[in-house]
């Protein structure tokens, strides 16, 4: 509910699980780019995982910078680490 509170234990090293969503609209795209731009102000490490094809086709048209990973599975977001 509040980025804040995700943050608040100051670990910017993240590991999004995205593989119970089904559907995303622009307001959850805008927490995820909200996400990004936090991570990116403190040179953390953002990476999605557990991506169903049709989100994936909507994150990419959001343009997120190019050091986010974005998997299919959580299991290569973790390898991916």
């Amino acid at each position: 509910r509040n980025l804040q509170d995700l943050f608040k234990d100051e670990v910017y090293d993240l590991v999004l699980n995205l593989s119970d969503l089904k559907y995303i609209n622009s307001v959850g795209l805008a927490i995820i780019l909200s996400m990004v731009k936090i991570v990116d102000q403190h040179s953390g490490k953002f990476v999605i995982g557990g991506v169903h094809s049709a989100i994936e086709q909507i994150i990419q048209l959001v343009e997120l910078p190019e050091k986010v990973i974005i998997c299919s599975s959580i299991e290569d977001a973790l390898k991916s680490w």
